[in-house]
């Protein structure tokens, strides 16, 4: 059904030759096939090839749009590259994304822009850092999303990314990693969100190591219940 979506959306954009509109559509394609590659084990390089690519294509699509909408596709640039383990292009991407978001402001954004702002971005940011292993920027990056970030859905993934980072940098701090592993947890028993399961069990995974701490417990027994459950 996503897929499905999302060719329409692309072909609705082609047609009406909007090229940020299209663009946006195909980075958040890209998009798609990294979550599917997170449940998908055969297909992962496959996947995340697909990714990068079309994350690649539209940001060249949009080399004169808004800065707003360009500073976003190239989020789902540097997302999609953190995943192949390459700092350095990934880090070209995000030094990419701040540099358009510095001119934010010189050009009137297209209306979709209006549900993306700076936490967003330092959100995309977070997770590329913990997809590279880079705990401490991860946990900042996400730190400062939480600030703005109130909305339930969004903030409620900004949360996982914190929680795991905390959870994963040397020096862990278990017992913040566990507040927000809560807070997640939360959230998740709230939503009903898949991805939002998923995350819950990644971040009980990078704490196992930490098994038999009273907090990291209460953790497990607090998911155990959400996890039971169906979702949406």
């Amino acid at each position: 059904m996503s897929h499905h979506l999302l060719g329409v959306a692309l072909g609705l954009a082609q047609q009406i030759n909007d090229r940020p509109l299209a663009a946006w559509v195909l980075s958040r394609w890209g998009e798609q096939a990294l979550h599917e590659a997170s449940l998908l084990p055969d297909r992962h390089r496959q996947l995340i090839d697909s990714a990068v690519a079309c994350t690649t294509a539209a940001a060249a699509m949009v080399k004169d749009a808004p800065p707003m909408a360009r500073s976003f596709i190239l989020t789902k640039v540097a997302l999609a590259t953190s995943l192949t383990g390459d700092r350095t292009s990934t880090k070209r991407a995000l030094g990419q994304v701040w540099t358009a978001y510095g001119q934010v402001g010189t050009l009137e954004e297209p209306a979709w822009v209006d549900a993306y702002e700076w936490g967003h971005l330092r959100h995309e940011e977070a997770r590329c850092y913990a997809n590279l292993g880079m705990a401490a920027e991860a946990t900042q990056a996400a730190e400062d999303a939480l600030r703005v970030r109130t909305e339930a859905r969004p903030r409620a993934f900004s949360l996982g990314v914190a929680a795991l980072g905390y959870a994963q940098a040397p020096g862990a701090d278990i017992e913040r990693a566990c507040a927000l592993g809560q807070d997640l947890i939360d959230a998740a028993a709230e939503l009903r969100s898949r991805r939002l399961m998923l995350r819950v069990s990644e971040v009980l995974q990078a704490l196992a190591p930490h098994r038999g701490r009273r907090d990291v417990e209460a953790l497990r027994e607090s998911a155990t219940t959400v996890l039971g459950r169906g979702t949406g």
